[in-house]
């Protein structure tokens, strides 16, 4: 996967200005609001690269981290509405606002372009945490209420709500130990200093007990593992998401521009492949979430979101 990241940061070789322009001949910027080297700056990478080729046009990744994401997204929320500087957004977007007491821009704004990728998380349990199904973890977080030690990425992170979604809804708690990142948290998780982890990507460090994916979908490399939602907690399922945001009152004509080449390059075969290695076995969309329904998907996952970090108490400064 790290091969894969790095030849993904070097393709995107710019190209002349061509004769077909987009709208206008000056070149396209995919804000990725994180610093380089991650799975957004990843596919907002590889997606330049094809959608470069595609539409004969100057395509520039452009990092703009900070702010858990607030910098690259207000960059782009105050940009010119011409379809030329767009975000390469992950949940953070729907996040942030839930946990912040402001953000400087609106997300009801915003244009909602396109999804391109949707994450299969996982819960993962310890070898030595006595968790080997959904059932154990429930059954211990109702009897033995915060004794479950569960890492999360830090404080109001998607996986801090995503936790405690689940809890919510089985009726149980967990303790929540903020952590940096996935690697640190995992590696714990196996050491034993931790029982679990809800949210880990693939891949799975070995000796991790993988109890179920928490989307609505099972996940290709464990295909005979049930969804939350059909060991039945579907309510306490959560997703990862990645997409394409435009600035405010971008023309429908140009939106509409985008997704049909955007469309064409996530259907492309190559692209799919390269995704998929990268991804430890997960594709892009091919039929991607669009337009209104797009909207209405980030506004419903943003109001679930403020929800629970309104009745945990969770304002991160």
């Amino acid at each position: 996967m790290l091969k894969a990241i790095a030849l993904a940061l070097a393709v995107v070789a710019a190209i002349p200005a061509a004769a077909q322009e987009f709208p206008g001949s000056q070149p396209i910027r995919l804000v990725v609001p994180f610093n380089p080297g991650g799975m957004t700056d990843l596919i907002a990478r590889t997606l330049a690269e094809y959608l470069q080729k595609r539409m004969n046009h100057t395509i520039l990744v452009e990092n703009r981290a900070g702010a858990g994401t607030a910098i690259g997204t207000d960059l782009v929320a105050k940009a010119k509405p011409d379809g030329h500087t767009l975000l390469i957004a992950a949940n953070d977007l729907t996040v942030l606002p839930a946990v912040r007491r402001s953000v400087p821009y609106n997300i009801e704004e915003l244009t909602y372009v396109s999804q391109l990728f949707v994450g299969r998380p996982m819960i993962v349990s310890g070898p030595n945490s006595g968790i080997n199904s959904i059932q154990d973890l429930v059954e211990k977080v109702k009897a033995e209420p915060g004794k479950v030690k569960n890492g999360t990425n830090g404080v109001g992170s998607l996986n801090h709500l995503g936790a405690l979604k689940f809890d919510t809804v089985v009726g149980g708690k967990a303790s929540h130990i903020p952590y940096g990142g996935q690697g640190p948290s995992s590696t714990d998780a196996l050491s034993g200093t931790l029982d679990i982890v809800n949210g880990v990507s693939v891949p799975i460090l070995d000796g991790l007990k993988v109890l179920a994916p928490v989307g609505a979908e099972r996940h290709p490399a464990f295909p005979d593992l049930p969804t939350l939602g059909e060991l039945g907690y579907k309510d306490a399922e959560w997703n990862s998401w990645f997409g394409v945001i435009a600035p405010p009152k971008v023309p429908q004509e140009i939106v509409d521009k985008l997704n049909e080449n955007i469309t064409a390059v996530l259907q492309d075969p190559e692209f799919r492949d390269k995704i998929t290695k990268a991804t430890a076995g997960l594709p892009p969309v091919s039929e991607p979430v669009t337009g209104e329904v797009f909207y209405k998907l980030a506004m419903e996952e943003y109001e679930g979101w403020k929800k629970i970090a309104e009745a945990e108490g969770i304002v991160v400064e």
